[in-house]
């Protein structure tokens, strides 16, 4: 038979058969089906049994356009596709077969089968409200040109656009017969392998002898009138109404169906979330922490509810909160954090086998360099499929997700796949943690999709510590928009001192009123040259050498002023009272090897060294101590705690982020009232004003003023803020400022559409920037593997994973495969300005797997180690101007 012959992909992968394939995608839908029945007390979004239906007859339909030649022809290998000239036949007999079967036809040059797919729905399908919704998902379930102009529903632009249709219709009415007997034969084959009794109901209705319609359709075509009465497709709203989302929820869930089955994977792996993900999470916190009474527990039975806001200090168990509020909806959970390194640390702090939250493999976590978490699982032995784990993840399908915001908020620019976030929100508890790290455009993005969340019945909570007010207008989140605020400032006292780092004064700050630490010198050449400031270098020599037994943090406002302060207190090392080994450098245009290997060394990383010196701090001798200058990188990213922070002005939400690096894990207040353990300048230089919006800052400064020489607690952080947010700016506050601006960029999202993913990740992220690969350094590690790998790469030769893994293989006798190359790849990478790369176009040589390949002098290897990327040249003063370091 001839189902027994039609490819859906290629045959090496799993399913391979267009009718394994849907029968696959059937049950993907059936799974979905049942575990929101299973999960129903919760789940307030219309997924009925008429919903379910539908999907199913959609999940039949969708891939029915595989049904053509040149498409079958692709999905043979070279091998198969091996032809007798002498016998004018391939010597495959199953391509012969389909050879022979699409005679006549085999010029038909369609390149997007779910257009085909359209055609075979006259058979099966009516032009009835649901008839046209699955027509329309079918159409936009693959990347077309109908999605980008889908203004219009009209069938007509299809035909115009895909001429061959036509010529797809002949060959069905040619061939009536055979076609009948093939889906015939194909729905018979889905019954008899489906063993659900309502699935196969809904199958049994469908029939195939709809052939007329096609005729019919092909005479509209010749007489040129009366097409789209014959095949209607749904008209989606202009105006994102429920309509709007009930549509996409459907895409969305015929895309986890078909990329689920595609992928080998369950399409939800737990069918109970209550009974079996969140089984005695309480009892795993209290154990944890070591306490049987938790404020989190208390706060939740006095003030839970679906969507909430959560202001409490760093360090006091917002996350266990989180996961608590979460336990109490019983949807899945989606945790999102900006930043990368902080998302891996609590992907192993919850999936550690002793002293975790969660039993069995409900974990996963998604970035853009998740599978290096991963590896590292694999790496301890752990038996792992790196695959499903990454494909689970971005299908959502696993119960628990850890997760950039890139990944969860973006729907509000409806980029094609949206629908797939969409069809996920109805399920989800979604947590937005460190919400203050963003700008008004990421704001506007975020506070746009919250609104489709709760619309869609999806869960919400956000946590901070520093709230921003902005935040709190009536527009935004707010007790009219359906949040419940929880500020703990409201608690009485006693309830307060149950809460850690509450009370606890941890910060005296003194503002340092010399110059900025640097100087910009315009150069004859046009750059700028950094000079040290004399008196503010005093000040810092003055406070390390008074402190010499301190751990001290360093923040400079970018990456340039960051290099030349390390170089000079590496010069001057005996001065400045720190070992070589003991001085680090942190930024983001590091080699991202290099960055892991100072942070999280188990020997020589700055983690692991400031945990050794943690019970031995009276102890400490300056030969000991560390001292790390960095840039905003540290300031969410990196759970640190040092004694002394140095760092150069900056807005009061990123003044106070860098502050909790700070004293961070103490038991007892900060005992000298008489001493700093902050310091502040107040210099805004050239860099400084470059990023952040001088009014800001310096009422910023006047605020801060106010309090300097004092131990301050959390509750006079909160209030730091609210002044700074308070004060006028050109007769209106500065929260006005920002909620003018966050509206201005929610009204521009009323009318914009994405049209691919990557283009809306760059408009959240604000990056501007490439990946570029530098295989020189590969060269000279002491890693086989790395070096060869370097040589393919300089030789140009983009070719397929499988290759390059057996060449290697070849030449290193090693086993590989394509998710530890592309660690080395990652490892061996930095992100570059796209400023600085279209300058500097000559240094890259081509482009591989994704990366620019950077050709690196033998001189600059070293200091490239050590510097990064700046040691090329000068690429601070633009690039600074619109992102600062503040990476995702």
């Amino acid at each position: 038979m001839i189902i027994d012959l039609l490819r859906a992909k290629s045959k090496d992968e799993e399913n391979y058969l267009l009718k394994d394939h849907l029968k696959e995608t059937i049950s993907s839908a059936v799974k979905l089906r049942d575990f929101i029945n299973q999960n129903k007390s919760v789940i307030l979004y219309k997924f009925d049994e008429t919903f379910f239906e539908h999907l199913i007859v959609a999940c039949l339909l969708h891939d029915l356009g595989k049904i053509n030649w040149k498409f079958q022809l692709k999905l043979f290998t070279k091998d198969e596709k091996e032809y007798d000239y002498g016998n004018r036949r391939y010597k495959n007999d199953e391509l012969n077969q389909l050879y022979d079967f699409f005679n006549g036809f085999r010029d038909i040059d369609i390149k997007d089968h779910e257009v085909i797919s359209l055609i075979y729905s006259m058979i099966f399908l009516d032009n009835d409200d649901w008839d046209k919704k699955i027509r329309t998902a079918i159409l936009l379930h693959h990347y077309n040109e109908f999605y980008t102009n889908r203004d219009s529903a009209n069938i007509r632009y299809v035909f115009d656009d895909y001429p061959d249709l036509e010529k797809y219709l002949e060959f069905l009415i040619n061939n009536k017969e055979g076609f009948e007997v093939l889906l015939t034969d194909l729905l018979q084959n889905i019954l008899d392998n489906v063993a659900d009794k309502s699935t196969k109901d809904v199958l049994k209705k469908l029939n195939s002898t709809k052939f007329n319609m096609v005729r019919e359709l092909k005479e509209c075509i010749d007489n040129g009138f009366g097409l789209s009465a014959k095949l209607k497709l749904f008209n989606i709203p202009d105006k994102e109404d429920e309509n709007f989302y009930d549509f996409f929820v459907f895409l969305g869930c015929l895309r986890r169906c078909d990329y689920s089955a595609s992928g080998s994977v369950n399409i939800e792996d737990i069918q109970n979330l209550g009974e079996v993900v969140y089984k005695n999470l309480n009892d795993r916190i209290k154990n944890k922490i070591e306490q049987q009474e938790i404020w989190q527990e208390k706060i939740l039975q006095q003030n839970d509810s679906d969507n909430l806001v959560l202001i409490a200090p760093t360090g006091s168990g917002k996350t266990e909160f989180a996961l608590l509020w979460a336990k109490n909806r019983g949807k899945k959970l989606i945790y999102t954090l900006p930043l990368r390194v902080a998302l891996n640390d609590l992907y192993w702090r919850f999936g550690d086998k002793e002293k975790g939250y969660f039993e069995g493999d409900f974990l996963r976590i998604l970035h853009s360099t998740s599978f290096i978490e991963y590896l590292k699982e694999a790496k301890d032995g752990k038996e792992l499929d790196i695959d499903i784990k990454q494909t689970t993840a971005e299908l959502f399908s696993s119960p628990l997700c850890l997760t950039t915001p890139d990944q969860v908020f973006l729907s509000s620019l409806k980029y094609y796949g949206f629908d797939k976030l969409v069809s996920v929100y109805p399920i989800s508890a979604i947590v937005i943690d460190e919400i203050q790290a963003y700008n008004p455009e990421m704001i506007a993005v975020i506070i746009k999709t919250l609104e489709i969340i709760k619309k869609l019945h999806g869960n919400l909570l956000i946590i901070t510590a520093t709230f921003p007010p902005y935040f709190e207008d009536k527009e935004f989140v707010s007790k009219e928009k359906g949040f419940t605020i929880i500020d703990l400032e409201k608690l009485d006292s006693k309830e307060k001192n149950q809460i850690k780092n509450y009370n606890l004064q941890r910060h005296n700050i003194e503002i340092v009123n010399s110059q900025s630490i640097f100087e910009y010198e315009n150069q004859k050449n046009g750059d700028t040259k950094l000079k040290p400031d004399v008196q503010s270098f005093e000040k810092i020599k003055e406070i390390l050498t008074k402190n010499e037994t301190k751990n001290i943090l360093i923040i400079l406002n970018n990456v340039g002023k960051a290099i030349e302060l390390y170089k000079k207190l590496e010069e001057n090392l005996s001065e400045f009272k720190v070992k070589k080994e003991n001085l680090y450098l942190i930024h983001s245009r590091l080699l991202e090897k290099e960055k892991d290997w100072r942070i999280n060394d188990k020997e020589k990383g700055i983690k692991e060294k400031l945990k050794k010196l943690k019970d031995k701090r009276d102890e400490i001798k300056s030969e000991q101590r560390i001292i790390l200058v960095a840039t905003q990188i540290v300031e969410a990213s990196i759970d640190v705690d040092f004694d002394i922070l140095i760092t150069e002005i900056a807005p009061i939400d990123s003044q106070i982020q860098r502050w909790g690096r700070v004293y961070r894990n103490r038991n007892a207040d900060y005992s000298d009232s008489e001493s700093a353990n902050i310091f502040i300048f107040k210099g805004i230089d050239k860099g400084t004003s470059a990023i952040y919006d001088k009014r800001v800052i310096e009422k910023t400064i006047e605020v801060l003023e106010k309090y300097q020489n004092q131990l301050l607690d959390y509750e006079k952080e909160r209030k730091i803020i609210k002044e700074v947010f308070e004060s006028k700016i050109e007769n209106q506050t500065l929260k006005d400022v920002f909620v003018k601006e966050i509206k201005k960029n929610l009204e521009w999202l009323e009318y914009y559409s994405a049209e691919k993913r990557t283009e809306a990740q760059r408009i959240f992220r604000r990056i501007a920037g490439v990946q570029v690969v530098i295989p020189k350094l590969m060269e000279i590690e002491n890693d086989e593997i790395a070096k060869i790998f370097a040589e393919i790469i300089n030789n140009h030769e983009n070719t397929s994973w499988e290759n390059i893994i057996k060449k290697i293989k070849e030449k290193t006798s090693k086993d590989v495969n394509r998710w530890s190359l592309k660690k080395i790849l990652y490892d061996y990478s930095t992100n570059i300005p796209m400023f600085y790369f279209e300058k500097h176009k000559s240094v890259v040589s081509h482009e591989f797997k994704g990366f620019y390949v950077l050709k690196l002098p033998d001189e600059k290897i070293e200091e490239c180690k050590e510097f990064g990327i700046d040691s090329l040249g000068n690429i601070d003063e633009v690039e600074i101007k619109m992102y600062g370091d503040n990476i995702i």
